[in-house]
């Protein structure tokens, strides 16, 4: 994936590429998601992973698509929807599925959107308004501000 289109998405992952069975076409579509329009980005999570029982170079074992909710582009919801590599150990035979930065684990909204919604929150802006604004629904909201207390 190129660099300006990341720093555009605000992507830090360096491990995430453009997926291959979108490369000859669009890999970014229009979506009615939820009953509103919404981008849906086509991507590749992988990399080498060692296995963290036995440190030996893990084997590649299929893949495991997760959509994650990203800010909005052109007042659009834009959702990453990541094929994450999975991965086998040949000795230990443990599993494990390649981790993307931008969210936490079991997550399904980036810390960027998380971090978007406690700013607003922080502009003393009625919860509904924001909810709307981001996509989002006010339950989203309130646990993206516990996840904030939790961390000070």
């Amino acid at each position: 994936m190129d660099n300006n289109i990341k720093l555009l998405l605000g992507i830090t992952d360096p491990n995430l590429t453009i997926d291959s069975k979108y490369q000859y076409t669009s890999y970014i579509e229009e979506k009615i998601i939820k009953n509103s329009k919404a981008l849906l980005c086509h991507l590749y999570l992988s990399y080498p992973m060692y296995c963290p029982n036995c440190k030996t170079l893990m084997l590649h074992n299929g893949t495991k698509v997760v959509n994650n909710v990203h800010l909005s582009s052109a007042g659009k919801k834009l959702v990453l929807s990541i094929r994450k590599q999975k991965y086998l150990c040949p000795e230990c035979k443990k599993t494990a599925t390649a981790k993307f930065k931008d969210t936490n684990y079991h997550d399904h909204f980036s810390n960027a959107v998380k971090a978007k919604l406690v700013r607003d929150l922080s502009l003393s802006r009625p919860m509904c308004e924001i909810a709307a604004d981001s996509l989002t629904s006010s339950n989203t909201i309130i646990r993206s501000l516990e996840s904030v207390e939790n961390n000070f």
